[in-house]
């Protein structure tokens, strides 16, 4: 049985005699490839760990979130996962979770700190700012052994900036932590253009589509997006546009994502994409699990016992840069 199949019949085995295991998925939209990734990684880890596992899609409302938290709740999980959707609704959340006397484990989107050091709620995730920090470091490592690159010669770097969802708390992140890292490097970072894409793909591919049909790639010297769907959606605009094919006769215009999904690491082997930065979800969800089955089970969470380490209350997964000289590497994991 393949891993979405798995997890699919995970999701509907109601009654089984492991423990059930409620989770609300929410930051993106469940038909996505980075949500069901995910989805599918805390699936196994949950399998793992002897548990069942029923997600649910928010859709990106956080109204449609506290609805579908209710309802989990009332099926009296012995624990809650749940990725926000809205980081100021966490409070709501963790006030129904701890009326309900059930354990709440906040994945991905990080609640508030002062919730956390409350010990309301445990939290695995990543530091969003770290991965636009590796992302300026790559694209200034890429101009420092490619000067060819920087066409002016001038450290003047012209970019577009192709940006998640308008408020998500990871966007200025992400974004500030790639420019701020690229001017730490000597570079100055020129904006040609910018729009928030919600995190989408299509969307993406139109927005860099149409900037090059009114401008083409004379001035563009760098494409950075907040995740990989947006930067293979340039990726596919600069093809039809006759660059970043991955013919191997020279650099191609730097474009660099986030979540090293596998389709991006495959662009990044073939040299159409020049570096994703790698989200380990696998990690991410393996803790998680150890997490809830070690509420459910009343042992003390221990940065032993997960074999992590846990900041207080939350667990930190380090970010990975992939290039294509250890893209085979994350492939063939």
């Amino acid at each position: 049985m393949d891993r979405t199949a798995r997890a699919a019949a995970l999701a509907l085995a109601i009654g089984a005699a492991t423990p059930a295991l409620a989770a609300v998925e929410a930051v993106m939209d469940s038909s996505t490839p980075f949500t069901n990734l995910y989805a599918e990684e805390l699936a196994d880890a949950c399998d793992r760990e002897g548990m069942t596992l029923h997600t649910q899609s928010a859709e990106q409302s956080a109204q449609l979130q506290l609805r579908l938290v209710e309802q989990a709740l009332q099926g009296a999980p012995e624990a809650l996962i749940v990725n926000l959707v809205d980081p100021a609704e966490a409070g709501h959340i963790a006030a129904q979770a701890k009326e309900r006397g059930v354990p709440l484990i906040f994945c991905h989107r990080s609640p508030p700190q002062e919730l956390l050091s409350s010990g309301a709620a445990l939290y695995v995730g990543a530091d969003e700012g770290t991965a636009g920090k590796e992302q300026g470091f790559a694209l200034a490592k890429l101009l420092d052994s490619h000067p060819e690159l920087d066409h002016g010669r001038d450290r003047a770097i012209h970019v577009l900036l192709l940006k998640g969802t308008t408020g998500a708390p990871e966007v200025p992140l992400r974004t500030q932590g790639a420019l701020g890292l690229l001017r730490m490097c000597g570079y100055n970072p020129v904006i040609l253009d910018e729009a928030d894409l919600n995190w989408d793909r299509a969307m993406a591919k139109e927005f860099v589509g149409a900037f090059l049909s009114a401008n083409g790639t004379g001035d563009l010297e760098a494409i950075i997006a907040n995740n990989d769907e947006m930067a293979l959606g340039a990726v596919e605009a600069l093809n039809e546009a006759g660059s970043n094919l991955g013919t191997g006769m020279g650099p191609e215009l730097p474009v660099l994502g986030i979540d090293g999904i596998p389709e991006a690491i495959e662009a990044v082997a073939e040299g159409r994409m020049q570096v994703t930065i790698h989200n380990n979800i696998a990690r991410q969800a393996e803790v998680a699990a150890r997490m809830a089955a070690q509420c459910f089970r009343k042992e003390r969470v221990t940065a032993r016992s997960l074999g992590a380490h846990l900041q207080g209350q939350a667990v930190m997964v380090p970010y990975t840069e992939v290039t294509q000289s250890t893209s085979r590497f994350f492939l063939d994991r």
